[in-house]
């Protein structure tokens, strides 16, 4: 049985060698023949089965108030070529244009690419194998796409003996193998894959992995062309505006004689995408500013026990003034602010009666209102702007410092704060059910509870709004312009999000995020571009007669939109169905 298989794979072999040797004449004969290669076109307008039709019905009639507030009507209509007159109808005629270039809109950050491969009758020889391969040139950088394999007949026959003869060696050689791996497992060795073997595993990942493959017998004399439609989705993150599509084609006879076939056209695509309409003007980083300012500080002024004399000398109280009067310098003839008001409020300890402390915290502020006049005197209207407050027993700050403490009976004096309203009697209190507490407080707290707060009440000179910007660029908003241009959208997103402008919208209807995009469009300030996008927008919503008005709005600013309109399917198609170009504007 075996010598048989090798007698017929030997007169098999010399069949190939005298068919391989008149290979190369054959296919001169077919380019004679034919005068054309293995080539590319795009779909003419009936092949193209456009995925992007996302109004749905169509309304007959549409009514649309003009710039000059006048109401008018627009029908969806087509030429009766026998009466001459435009009658009603929703159905769409097809034209049939065939170039070498084509504009592909982007959608979603996805272009569709279509294409038809086509493959002279005169090459579809029964003895040979063609394979086509398209490549797509994006700025340099080629991809090979999936090949299409057209088989004949005859060689299909020979190549599947021949595949039938290697599998059975390969399967032997594979079982030999799993035996031989047995063994050295069995006695402990570390075995490999046979060449052999992996050899097998290769061929069959390169059957899986081979194009679409046709056999055919042959084909009939009333088509010129075999065509294969080819559609192929890719994502356009980084890819240029302009992509070229070249297709390359070997033929392999039953002897396994190669040649390549001389290339055909090249096929154009221009990336149209929304990144066209962005705005590039300048953006600068932003700060918030608000108009009315308030600003406080607290000073711990050491006066002395039921006094209040301020005393330079006091304690700390030298570096605490300097303080307060470089404030009150800065604030008074600084050029940013205008003062409002400044409020001197002076605290005190509940040492001692409730009444005589409020007293003591309003002398205590006026004091301070006068230790700072000569800062003031030289602005009258800033002196008399200067108000005190009578602040008595801070208890909030007391309430505050205790949470904070140590103290292991904090829990018990805060809630005789709580119940306690008598400011004295809630004093008393803790000073008497709990003395080595208040004897703490009274050394470690209570200092701190005779500050004076200092609120600053401004007004920033000049300034009418709340917000201004700065005169620095936004370099990261540049980033994201140019991240955008790469079709990197979500890398984009935060950023544009920050301003929520016309780009922020565009990056949003890359992503198909519509309605986001068309709530961003509806707060802008209405223009030509401005209620393109919304054309488009409310086309792909199927909300049409929106997207109608929207579109003649945006040709009523600018008539070149509607040249623009013929090459985004959202909007062609109203164009079409609603005899737009027509118009008047």
């Amino acid at each position: 049985m075996m010598r048989k298989a090798r007698q017929a794979m030997a007169v098999a072999a010399m069949a190939m060698t005298v068919i391989s040797c008149s290979t190369g004449q054959r296919i001169a004969r077919a380019y004679h023949t034919s005068g054309q290669t293995v080539n590319l076109r795009q779909p003419t307008s009936s092949e193209k089965n456009m995925e992007t039709d996302t109004a749905g019905i169509m309304p007959e009639m549409i009514k649309f108030t003009d710039k000059d507030g006048q109401e008018k009507t627009v029908l969806s209509s087509v030429l009766d070529t026998v009466t001459g007159s435009y009658e009603l109808a929703v159905s769409l005629g097809e034209v049939t244009v065939v170039s070498k270039s084509r504009v592909l809109p982007e959608r979603n950050g996805v272009i569709t690419l279509p294409f038809v491969i086509t493959i002279p009758k005169e090459f579809l020889e029964s003895d040979w194998r063609i394979t086509v391969t398209p490549t797509l040139d994006n700025d340099g950088e080629k991809t090979d796409l999936r090949p299409i394999v057209v088989t004949g007949r005859q060689y299909h026959q020979v190549a599947g003996r021949e595949g039938m003869f290697r599998q059975q060696a390969l399967l032997r050689a594979a079982r030999l193998d799993e035996r031989q791996k047995e063994r050295e497992e069995y006695f402990g060795g570390e075995p490999e894959k046979s060449d052999l073997r992996k050899a097998y595993e290769e061929y069959l990942e390169a059957r899986r992995m081979e194009g679409k493959d046709w056999v055919l017998d042959s084909i009939s004399d009333n088509r010129e062309m075999l065509e294969y439609h080819y559609r192929q989705e890719f994502m356009t993150r980084d890819f240029a505006r302009r992509l070229r599509l070249t297709v390359s084609a070997t033929i392999e006879d039953i002897g396994h004689a190669r040649q390549h076939l001389s290339e055909g056209d090249t096929l154009t695509y221009i990336l149209s995408s929304m990144t066209q309409y962005l705005d590039r003007s300048t953006r600068y980083i932003r700060q918030t500013l608000y108009r009315k300012v308030t600003e406080d500080t607290k000073a711990f002024i050491t006066f002395p026990v039921g006094s209040h004399q301020v005393i330079d000398t006091l304690g700390n109280n030298a570096t605490e003034l300097a303080g307060v009067r470089a404030k009150m310098n800065e604030i008074n003839h600084g050029n940013e602010f205008v003062i409002d008001s400044v409020i001197i409020s002076a605290g005190s300890s509940p040492e001692g009666a409730y009444l005589t402390n409020r007293e003591l915290s309003k002398a205590r502020g006026q004091a301070l209102k006068e230790y700072l006049r000569d800062v003031l005197e030289s602005n009258a209207e800033a002196e008399a702007l200067v108000q005190v407050r009578q602040k008595g027993e801070d208890w909030k700050s007391l309430t505050d410092h205790l949470a904070k403490s140590r103290l292991d009976d904090k829990a018990e004096i805060l809630a005789i704060i709580r119940e306690e309203s008598d400011e004295d009697a809630r004093e008393a209190r803790i000073r008497n059910e709990h003395p080595e507490s208040y004897t703490y407080m009274k050394d470690s707290i209570y200092p701190a509870l005779r500050a004076v707060d200092f609120v600053y009440h401004l007004s920033r000179r000049g300034m009418v709004e709340d917000v201004t910007y700065t005169t620095t660029p936004d370099t990261e908003y540049e980033k994201a312009l140019e991240l955008m241009d790469a079709h990197r959208y979500s890398e984009a997103m935060p950023k544009m999000l920050e301003y929520k402008d016309v780009n922020a919208a565009i990056c949003y209807m890359s992503l198909g995020y519509d309605k986001a995009a068309l709530d961003i469009l509806a707060a802008q300030e209405s223009n030509s571009d401005i209620e393109y996008l919304k054309a488009i927008l409310l086309s792909r919503m199927g909300r049409t007669e929106e997207a109608v008005a929207a579109f003649i709005s945006s040709c009523q600013m600018d008539y070149s939109k509607m040249n623009k309109g013929e090459l985004d399917p959202e909007i062609s198609k109203l164009i079409t169905a609603y005899r737009l170009s027509e118009m008047e504007f």
